[in-house]
């Protein structure tokens, strides 16, 4: 943990300088400065997401800052996002969400170019989210998570060949409920080639290369090493239509030999389709491996699906439509798989430039061949988003 700590550390400095640069940077550019929150009064019929259901009313406070500024042929962005949760009746579940992130993209030539990111994030687990049996907790499991990322490019969008490679460098820390057993540091290296065979169509190959080392392993050691290959195809014809698809293999070897490796198919896909003016419709697929929420048993594969309309139903009137899908593969000998649903239906009213108010309805839902892992959550919502020029 001392390491951990140590690391953990080194990022917040990093970030804290970083922020000082930024702000030194941008007093004498020109800045985009846009600032907004979302407000919310939710009833959550399930808050605990379990088969026996305890209610409450939650008051949502989201606030987002982001500062976006170009010195030169340079890019930077400094955001701050929130989420304040606030109970009526189960107040001790009260939780306060934090993420910063700096991003700085660089052009050193017509040819090559450079992008490098720090985030943090202090938020909570939500419940039902991962593949461990929900349970009535006195609070919300509490995570720490920091990544410095560093990618080159060699060319750009527009040439015939581009050349990525990314690093990424992540320390992932569990802060309560006895979850420290997840806590892991993680080096990922990405790269990736992009080839134009037609005016708005590129071809890629990539290659992705995950190592994982787990802090507390006394009871087990959930140290992997993953490989991703794959090849895709992008497709960009406007701001109207763009889709990114692809397919390959992957493979999870456990430095533990108790655990189950993981192998198979891994494929991922993002439509964005505008067949109009006032109507956007979105499309994602995903299949990957997932880190495991309940100890002794080693990952699993996930399969998502998700679909998304954003209509236009008059000038200021607006709806929103969305459903995820996600089946879980245990290959352990619990012998189960789970579906998760996720659906929601969203009508908002534009009724000033900086006033959006909305009424939200959301069904939450697990089903399992293990029933303690089942539940059903519906949640009611009024909120505003208010915009500060």
């Amino acid at each position: 943990m001392a390491k951990g700590v140590f690391w953990m550390n080194k990022i917040r400095i990093g970030l804290f300088i970083w922020l000082m640069f930024f702000g030194n940077l941008v007093a004498s550019q020109e800045l985009g400065f846009q600032p907004e929150v979302d407000l919310s009064l939710t009833h959550d019929s399930n808050i605990y997401r379990t088969t026996s259901s305890v209610d409450d009313n939650v008051l949502l406070v989201k606030p987002n800052l982001e500062y976006v500024s170009h010195y030169g042929k340079h890019a930077f962005n400094a955001m701050y996002s929130g989420n304040y949760g606030i109970y009526s009746d189960n107040d001790f579940l009260n939780y306060t969400n934090h993420n910063v992130s700096l991003n700085a993209l660089l052009e050193h030539s017509y040819k090559v170019s450079s992008e490098f990111k720090l985030t943090y994030q202090d938020r909570i687990e939500q419940p039902g989210s991962t593949n461990a049996l929900s349970i009535q907790v006195n609070e919300f499991t509490e995570i720490k998570r920091s990544d410095v990322s560093a990618s080159l490019f060699y060319g750009t969008q527009q040439s015939t060949g581009q050349f990525v490679v990314t690093y990424i460098h992540s320390l992932l820390e569990y802060e309560n409920n006895e979850q420290n057993f997840r806590d892991y540091t993680r080096d990922s290296l990405l790269g990736a080639f992009y080839y134009k065979i037609a005016p708005q169509t590129r071809v890629l190959l990539e290659g992705n290369i995950v190592k994982s080392d787990y802090k507390n392993t006394e009871i087990t050691d959930a140290s992997s090493k993953q490989n991703i290959y794959s090849l895709g195809i992008e497709w960009l014809v406007s701001s109207s239509a763009s889709s990114i698809f692809k397919i390959g293999y992957q493979n999870v070897e456990y430095d533990n030999s108790q655990l189950s490796d993981l192998s198979g198919l891994a494929y991922s896909l993002d439509t964005r389709w505008r067949p109009n003016s006032y109507t956007l419709i979105q499309l994602s697929a995903d299949r990957a491996a997932r880190e495991s929420a309940e100890e002794l048993f080693g990952g699993y594969i996930s399969t998502e699906f998700g679909f998304n309309l954003a209509h236009e139903l008059t000038f200021k009137t607006k709806i929103n439509l969305s459903y995820e899908h996600t089946d879980f593969d245990f290959d352990n000998s619990q012998n189960r798989n789970d579906t998760l649903q996720d659906l929601s239906v969203k009508l908002s009213y534009q009724s000033k430039q900086w006033l959006n108010i909305y009424l939200e309805l959301k069904n939450n839902k697990r089903s399992s061949t293990l029933e303690p892992y089942e539940y059903n959550a519906n949640i009611i919502g009024v909120g505003a988003l208010v915009s500060f020029d």
